[in-house]
């Protein structure tokens, strides 16, 4: 019986072992099927954290035209009134116009400018971060008020097209009778 006693315990020890290692490579499934694998254009949104400006290309122009981006979103994260980063996401048609505009930007941005304090690419969007300088007297009112006035002129470049008509000087009849 005591034989029989220790087999069970092996056992139980043996179907607890395999059972914690199933849930184990259950959960590392999830956590690799559910993970962000990139950026999409749902998180170019304002929201209750960030508040995001999207400017398209031909509000956009870079040195060199060969690396404008498509878009180029600009990611403001607060916390209360303060700004907290300032993100610009240059958005590319795929990964490879990215990399080659990152390689670009790598080659090109002084190391002691202090605007950036760092530069990467996640997919097919280059992806700067500004120096603390450059947002750190923003207030979210701030940012909300630039966003607006873009958005209205962006929508006033929208409407019909219209031209600024000349007028000429002219006489009027007391001048004329002179």
């Amino acid at each position: 019986m005591a034989e029989e006693a220790k087999d069970n315990k092996k056992n139980i020890i043996i179907w607890t072992c395999a059972a914690l290692a199933a849930v184990i490579v259950i959960i590392v499934a999830i956590i690799f099927a559910t993970r962000n694998t990139g950026i999409n254009d749902s998180y170019f949104v304002s929201d209750g954290t960030k508040y995001v400006l999207t400017l398209e290309s031909n509000d956009i122009s870079m040195e060199d035209e060969q690396y404008d981006p498509i878009k180029a979103h600009l990611v403001y994260l607060y916390s209360g009134d303060n700004i907290t980063d300032l993100k610009a996401y240059y958005e590319y048609a795929d990964n490879s116009a990215a990399k080659a505009a990152y390689d670009y930007f790598k080659e090109h941005i002084d190391e002691e400018d202090d605007n950036y304090k760092d530069i990467s690419v996640n997919g097919k969007y280059v992806v700067l971060t500004a120096a603390d300088s450059q947002y750190e007297e923003l207030t979210t009112n701030d940012v909300k008020e630039q966003i607006e006035f873009m958005e209205m002129i962006r929508n006033m470049g929208q409407g019909d097209d219209y031209e600024v008509e000349e007028t000429e000087d002219t006489e009027t009849t007391e001048d004329a009778e002179e």
